[in-house]
Formats: C-alpha cells, sequence, structure tokens
C-alpha cells in the first residue's frame, strides 16, 4: 500500500468506527423507548418489570441527575461519582411536581449548547404537563467516533422554563432511564425513585 493510499484509508476506517459506535447507541435507544412502550401498553405487567430491574446499579460508575430551580427555569444537571465515566448514549425520563401550582408552555427542553456543539443529538425531546405533573423525556446519543467524557464536574443538560408556587420536586423513572457507556455496558442514574428536591 502507498502512503497516498494510506492517507486516505485512515479517514475512511475512523468514519466507520463512528458509524458502528452511532448505530450501537440508537438501536439501545430504541430498544429502552419499545421497552417503555409495552410497560404503558400493558399495566398489568407493570409490577413484573419494576421488580426486574435492581434498586441501585450493583456496580460504579454511577451517574446522579441534579435539577435546580434558576430564573423561573428547571435546570437538569448531570454528574458522575467516576472521572472516568465516558458516555455514548442515555436516557431519561423525569417527573416534577409542586407542592403548589406547576405549568409550562415548552414543548421539549432547551439543551446546553455544549452538548450540542459536541455532537449530541436527541431523538426524543419532550415536555408534557400529566394532569398537575410536569414530565419530561429524554434521550441523548452521541454522534462521534470518541465517547463524551462526563467526569465529576457537574455539566448542564437541558433547562425547561415553568411558572410555579410551590416546593418542586423530581422523581425518576427507573425504566425509562438509563445510561450506555462507551463499553456498551448500561446501568441506572444512582437516585431512581427517590424525591429529589429542586432548590
Amino acid at each position: 500500500m502507498t502512503g497516498a493510499q494510506s492517507k486516505y484509508l485512515v479517514p475512511v476506517v475512523l468514519a466507520a468506527s463512528a458509524v458502528v459506535v452511532v448505530l450501537v447507541a440508537m438501536l439501545w435507544l430504541n430498544r429502552l423507548q419499545q421497552r417503555g412502550e409495552n410497560q404503558v401498553a400493558a399495566p398489568e405487567k407493570a409490577a413484573t418489570v419494576q421488580e426486574a430491574i435492581p434498586e441501585k446499579p450493583s456496580y460504579s460508575p454511577k451517574t446522579y441527575l441534579r435539577p435546580k430551580l434558576v430564573d423561573g427555569k428547571v435546570e437538569l444537571w448531570l454528574e458522575a461519582a467516576d472521572p472516568n465515566l465516558t458516555l455514548t448514549a442515555f436516557t431519561l425520563q423525569v417527573t416534577i411536581n409542586s407542592s403548589g401550582s406547576l405549568t409550562t408552555k415548552a414543548t421539549e427542553p432547551t439543551y446546553n449548547p455544549e452538548l450540542t456543539n459536541a455532537n449530541w443529538t436527541f431523538p426524543i425531546s419532550k415536555v408534557e404537563m400529566n394532569d398537575a405533573a410536569l414530565v419530561v423525556k429524554i434521550a441523548g446519543a452521541h454522534v462521534a467516533q470518541k465517547p463524551y467524557p462526563l467526569g465529576t464536574k457537574p455539566i448542564l443538560l437541558a433547562s425547561i422554563p415553568v411558572s410555579n408556587s410551590g416546593q418542586l420536586t423530581a422523581m425518576i423513572d427507573p425504566v425509562n432511564s438509563k445510561v450506555l457507556d462507551h463499553q456498551a455496558k448500561e446501568f441506572h442514574f444512582f437516585d431512581v425513585d427517590t424525591p429529589i428536591s429542586i432548590e
């Protein structure tokens, strides 16, 4: 093989690797979405699905959701307990409740430009009002050859404008909230099924 041929072969190999990573992430997100739809379509089986999910991940790394209320917006921050954690994809469903009234005009979150500029795409992106609760559904995939380094520094994922008159709490859905690392290893958000106070 000549030097010129090698020069053009390297980018082709890198591009092919990136496509494989993206396909794995998208297939994983699609499988999780179908699993969630099946759960909604068959509520009588929901208890069985719930019992099959461990309360906490049995291994590290762990990912935390750190919601905040800033200038009339609920901000969703991600934080990892392991500085070596890298992400390929994730799915998150969080329900936000208020001790008073809670409304929003948003139909999807506003994402952190730092993520979109780093080749993150969000094929599932919804904000819905369910009675008096606000439900946020997000699925993200990192469309790049290398996984995204999360590290231990919190990073803003997205924000949702709200009108609120009480104390806010967030609850992560354990079935529809998971993370896929660079080795295609699936794990849960750490604080699932636990009300998180939003300050």
